[in-house]
């Protein structure tokens, strides 16, 4: 039982150690008990009670307002005690030094309540330092039953509050900080409480010397197996300490005797909010029913990794609604409605910066900082702490999104539209924004845009004001980063002079004296590189690259080379060129009749901005090519930026300087004002704009949006949705205009309009039709409809119009092709979709222009509304009559009517089949012209292969043994130049089914195709969902991505090409324990890199050769097979260009002392062994697996150092005990 209220009104003062006693021993034992109130004379106590009776005694201060200070409470073998309203202060000169601020031991039915805690801990502890402050053990609760530990405050302390061995007990509304250890440790514990404390900026110490842990659970020496906890709604923040596991709970007795009957059971996390610095921010080890749910898990930039969920290896696991960057779950895991955040590409759906109020602020961030965005599709997932803030609680909450411009890192944009007051959102029409900035200029406006000279934490002061007074003001900090992202001179050495001090290693090249002062020399296998860590090089829409260099000896060569992203050449003829490849395309640019072979050193200048869609080289300073181009090069991934090249011959050459910077000539944008509900702010009408009296009339064929069931608008009758769905209308800039033949909306810049998708009806629709009449204003481009990922329109900087749709069954495009809406004139867009009839539509004019096949539901999610315009993208600037949306759009015979010109029904590509509902049929062969050489004289032997085999002389079966089935989706079996073949392409392709677990989930593998390419063709020849992708480039050479649990890879088989119509030997290894992914082509290697992790355990992709959704190269194949096992592809020697690349690697990570890792079962866990110390091995058995790319011997020193500590936790703890 808990605590009993004191039943009677007796109260004794006391003002000595004695009186106290002698009140406690009364109270005890009188019937109702009483309160013992502390007086001035008592200061510096140390509060031991004992035994005594068991009637409820309160002890507190005698003027709760002036609490008496203690140094320290014990209470020993009791039961019914209350202490409050007291200071422990464990800091003096007159306290005992290592008597720790509270023990309870054998006691039942205590409470701690409304307690300050003060330790003497002021700083992050070093051992080596003999300046450095150790603190001291807060507390323990041992042996004991129905504790309440609530509303208190502590700082100062090495550790928190220990539970051990323990019961029912309540840890409530705490409030720890400045630790340098845990905050609180749990050993041997049942039905526990841990609900709406606050941990925040721990202080921290060496790894070394221990690890901290906000909340953490243990089993080592516990003698009751831990059961029935729950962690709900509490903030752990390590704000600006230092970083920390959050929720840590391990079970190292089951780790190391795999004991059944020591497993946790019943652990319950939900409603948490974590900030933190460290991947383990929720994970939980070897428990029997986990259930994680409606948590928040933050990244504090600042430092470390963004936190993970990690429960891989418990049992009975439910993870639903949580927010974080990682959810590593068992394969039998149930799991919904989770939000995976992307910390790395700002242009991705699910970049953080999308969806989380100012996710990188310095530091210690404020609440309002870490809340989803009003406008986010993820509204309803997560903690409650991350809920928006939609009205004040009384006066002006200020609330600021900061974003960075996409080319230059230092125009920072700041947005306070999100503000709000007890009414909701703040209109500017009656507050003013003023924005002070650190030069002491004053810019006006809920938006704006601000470029700092220099990087470095910075302050901005955001003042609102109501009628000219200030109604709100507040102060807050900026980390401005460099716009110099590499910078490297040969007269510093190998050491980036930028202020991210980017990681550069070395595989031969080395510092020189050239004719005009020291340079880097490069050429034959030595170069150097600036590593794939450094996240500024990556995800960019702008950069300028520059490089000073002198060809020697009219060598030849490549001089730049990031993977396929960038790559740059000195052509034999002493001419340049450079290539750069975004999500958008691939694009070249050549110096032509330019040379820089005559000796001399040149400047070499690289140029590119999505924004003014150019990429430029020049030379000297003279421009000397220049073409359109656009995109985002990719996330950060295996690649390098390397000056030379382990792939290409590396011309010989001196290189001066390098330096790698935003691009110069970038926009200043200002960011669109926030979305608003109209409940909140009704949208307004204003001014008309003139519109030039141009373009030809809109077509005769006007559709009647009143007929629309969802959404319906006409310009000349305002901005409202005319249907009678009751769907909100809600405006975001966009404007009635006087059009060329009437009133017309603008939308443009980001000025939009939208129907709200907090409607049902708008979503999970098996049917629609969309319709919009539209003219496009000065041939521009961009997006003018968006619903979240399920929808997309936009018109293409050709003038032509895609629409991209995805359903519960896949993604699906339209597209206009040569059919272009730029021309001025008003059309008519239409998109028709039906489930039903397996068929999406796009008609321009009332032409059918494009169709595809197409099923699924759209999304049920609420989170998206219908947008006019996009908030995420470049809006197109166009004029707007009518739009509707409805969820019938008609017969059927109407929508999906026969193409232009034709007098049939397009049919569409037949649906994919299994082979259990209809075996692939073998069709008539198809004659081929008995071109190109023979097949490569090493052919391989694909029954080998246990996972999946196919040889075309055999048919179209899988010939392995593992029973996994092969289906076809239009491929044939033809006469080949040399026999029969499997031919692919246009859409035809075959797949072995992925239902099969053993397909996933993998560790190893190895894939082999022989293949040859038809006509110069390129495109995908396999793809299983986001795990695999393989594809001939337009340029003949091969490319293959993995993505595992631990990251994405690419390799590229560069000057290796297989477009010459021969029949070609691919072949791709994969091992997690070697740590390598690579490519071969005729058997040579052409491309290695690192690579880790498993591959996706999901079974709902099947690995195809071709692809559903993208291009397929039209491509001949005599045998395909795929292994778990591909036997020791790492073993043989590699080409010259692959060693030096490895050589490299090897440069760039610390050697372990010898180890040796066994992969245990059990998911995430590892053995570990030295050679070197072989009977401590079993010490740091089945440990969590450390990130790929760790330093490795750190790694197993920790594990070691965690070991030690855990073993020492009863002595660490007792370190406040006296028993």
């Amino acid at each position: 039982m808990p605590f009993e209220p004191v039943g009677s009104s007796l109260v004794l003062t006391v003002s000595s150690e004695a009186e106290l006693l002698d009140a406690y021993e009364t109270l005890s034992n009188s019937e109702g008990g009483g309160r013992i109130e502390l007086t001035e004379g008592v200061t510096g106590l140390r509060l031991e009670l004992r035994d005594g009776g068991n009637e409820p005694v309160h002890i507190t201060s005698a003027d709760p307002e002036n609490p008496v200070a203690l140094s320290a409470i014990v209470l020993r073998d009791l039961e019914n005690v209350r202490v409050s309203e007291v200071h422990v202060d464990s800091t003096g000169t007159d306290f005992p030094a290592q008597s720790g601020g509270f023990g309870l031991n054998g006691v039942e039915a205590v409470e701690l309540s409304n307690i300050t805690f003060t330790g003497g801990a002021t700083e992050y502890y070093n051992p080596d330092d003999p300046d450095s402050v150790l603190g001291i053990g807060m507390g323990s609760i041992r042996d004991s039953s129905d504790v309440v530990f609530s509303n208190n405050t502590a700082s100062g302390y090495l550790h928190g509050t220990s539970i051990m061995e323990s019961r029912d007990v309540k840890f409530l509304s705490n409030e720890f900080t400045e630790f340098q250890g845990d905050g609180l440790r749990m050993g041997g514990v049942q039905n526990v409480l841990v609900e709406g404390n606050y941990f925040h900026d721990f202080l921290g110490t060496t790894n070394d010397f221990t690890h901290g842990d906000m909340i953490q659970l243990w089993s080592t020496n516990a003698e009751i197996v831990s059961s029935d906890i729950t962690i709900n709604g509490n903030i752990l923040d390590s704000g600006n300490g230092s970083s920390s596991q959050s929720i840590w709970i391990r079970n190292e007795t089951y780790d190391k005797g795999l004991d059944d009957g020591y497993i946790y059971s019943n652990i319950t996390i939900t409603n948490n909010l974590i900030h933190n610095s460290h991947v383990h921010g929720i994970a939980v080890g070897h428990a029997n029913g986990v259930t994680v749910e409606d948590n928040t898990l933050l990244w504090n930039a600042a430092t470390g990794d963004p936190p993970q969920i990690v429960l891989s290896s418990s049992w009975n696991v439910t993870a639903n609604n949580n927010i974080t960057s990682d959810l590593r779950l068992p394969a039998d895991a149930q799991s919904e409605g989770n939000v995976i955040l992307d910390y790395i590409n700002p242009y991705a759906d699910d970049y953080v910066g999308n969806h989380i109020i100012n996710p990188f602020a310095v530091g210690g961030a404020d609440l309002a900082d870490l809340r989803l965005r009003p406008d986010s599709e993820y509204l309803g997932t997560g903690s409650e702490f991350s809920d928006p803030l939609l009205t004040s609680y009384g006066g002006i909450e200020p609330v600021v999104v900061v974003s960075v411009d996409a080319e230059d890192p230092q125009t920072i944009q700041l947005d306070a539209g999100f503000s709000v007051d007890e009414d909701g959102f703040l209109n500017e029409a009656n507050y003013t924004f003023e924005w002070e900035f650190p030069d002491g200029s004053v810019h006006e406006g809920a938006t704006v845009s601000y470029q700092f000279t220099t990087p470095g934490e910075r302050e901005v002061e955001l003042r609102i004001l109501n009628d000219g007074q200030v109604v709100a003001e507040e102060t807050f900090g900026l980390d401005v980063e460099d716009d110099t992202y590499l910078s490297l001179s040969a007269k510093h050495g190998f050491e980036d002079q930028s202020a991210y001090d980017s990681e550069v290693w070395v595989s031969g090249s080395e510092v020189v004296d050239g004719p005009e002062g020291p340079a880097f020399r490069i050429g034959g296998d030595d170069y150097f590189a600036a590593s794939s860590s450094n996240e500024q090089l990556h995800s960019l829409q702008g950069f300028d690259l520059n490089l000073n260099m002198s060809v020697i000896d009219d060598s030849a060569g490549s001089f730049l080379r990031m993977g396929s992203t960038m790559r740059a050449e000195v052509e034999w003829d002493g001419s340049v060129w450079f290539q750069l490849r975004t999500d958008e395309g691939t694009f070249r640019v050549d110096s032509g009749d330019t040379h820089v072979d005559d000796g001399a050193f040149h400047n070499i200048a690289v140029s590119y901005s999505h924004a003014n869609g150019t990429l430029q080289l020049q030379i000297d300073g003279e421009v000397v090519d220049e073409v359109e181009a656009h995109g985002t090069t990719p996330p950060i991934s295996s690649n390098s930026l390397i000056i030379g090249s382990p792939w290409n011959e590396v011309v010989d050459a001196l290189v001066s300087d390098v330096t790698f910077a935003a691009h110069a000539d970038h926009f200043t944008v200002t960011p669109p004002a926030p979305i608003v509900e109209p409940n909140v702010l009704p949208a307004e009408v204003v001014e008309e704009e003139e519109v030039a009296e141009e373009g030809p009339p809109p077509p005769a064929d006007d559709f009647d949006v009143t007929t629309a069931d969802l959404a319906a608008l006409s310009a000349d009758q305002g901005l409202s949705n005319l249907s009678s769905s009751g769907v909100d209308l809600w405006n975001s800039g966009a404007e009635i205009v006087d059009g060329p033949q009437g009133e017309a909306v603008r939308i443009g810049d980001g000025d939009m309009f939208a129907f709200s998708g907090r409607s049902e009806d708008m979503h999970g629709l098996d049917s629609f039709g969309f319709q919009i009449e539209m003219s496009v204003i000065d041939d521009s481009a961009g997006s003018f409809l968006r619903m979240g990922s399920t929808m997309r329109a936009e018109v293409n900087p050709d003038g032509s119009v895609t629409f991209n749709l995805r359903t519960d069954e896949g993604s699906f495009e339209v597209d206009s092709g040569d059919t272009h809406v730029d021309d001025g004139a008003f059309h008519n867009i239409a998109v028709n979709y039906s489930d039903l009839n397996g068929m999406l539509q796009l008609q321009i004019d009332g032409e059918i222009v494009d169709e595809v096949e197409a099923y699924g539901l759209t999304t049920s999610s609420t989170s998206n509304s219908l947008m006019i315009g996009s908030r995420w993208e470049q809006t197109v600037d166009a004029l707007i009559h009518d739009v509707s949306f409805t969820s019938d759009p008609g017969d059927p015979s109407d929508a999906f009517g026969p193409l232009v010109g034709s007098d049939t029904i397009v049919t569409p590509p037949a649906p994919i089949i299994e082979p259990n509902v209809l075996p692939a049929e073998v069709v008539e062969e198809e004659e081929v012209a008995e071109e190109g050489p023979p097949p490569p004289a090493d052919d391989f032997d694909v029954t080998t292969a246990d996972l999946a085999a196919l040889s075309a002389d055999q048919g179209l079966s899988n010939l392995s043994s593992s029973g996994v089935d092969l289906w076809n989706s239009g491929a044939e079996i033809v006469d080949g130049p040399q026999g029969e073949a499997v031919r692919i392409g246009d859409g035809d392709m075959f797949a072995f089914s992925g239902r099969s677990e053993d397909m996933h989930g993998l560790d190893s593998f190895g894939f082999q195709i022989e293949m040859s390419v038809i006509d110069d063709s390129a495109g995908s020849f396999l793809r299983m969902g986001s795990t695999m992708r393989a594809e001939v480039n337009p340029d003949g050479s091969v490319t293959f991505n993995l993505r595992t649990d631990e990251g994405s890879f690419e390799v590229d088989s560069g000057d290796t090409h297989v477009d010459d119509g021969a029949f070609h030997n691919i072949a791709v290894n994969y091992s997690d324990l070697n740590g390598m992914l690579q490519l071969q082509i005729n058997g040579e290697i052409v491309d290695e890199v690192e690579a880790y992790g498993l591959t996706t355990s999901s079974t709902s992709n099947s690995l195809m050769i071709g692809s559903r959704w993208e291009q397929t190269v039209d491509a001949l194949i005599h045998d395909v097979s795929f292994t778990s096992d591909p036997g020791d592809p790492f073993g043989q020697e590699p080409t010259a260009e692959v060693e030096s690349k490895t050589m490299g690697i090897e440069m760039s990570l610390t050697s372990p002392t010898a180890l040796v890792s066994t992969q245990q079962e059990s998911g995430d866990v590892l053995e570990e062994t030295t050679s070197t110390d072989e009977d401590d091995a079993d010490l740091i058995a089945a440990l969590f697996l450390p990130p790929a790319g760790e330093n490795i011997e750190a790694t197993q020193q920790q594990s070691f150092d965690d070991y030690e500590d855990e073993n020492e936790e009863d002595a660490g703890m007792a370190a406040g005990s006296w028993w």
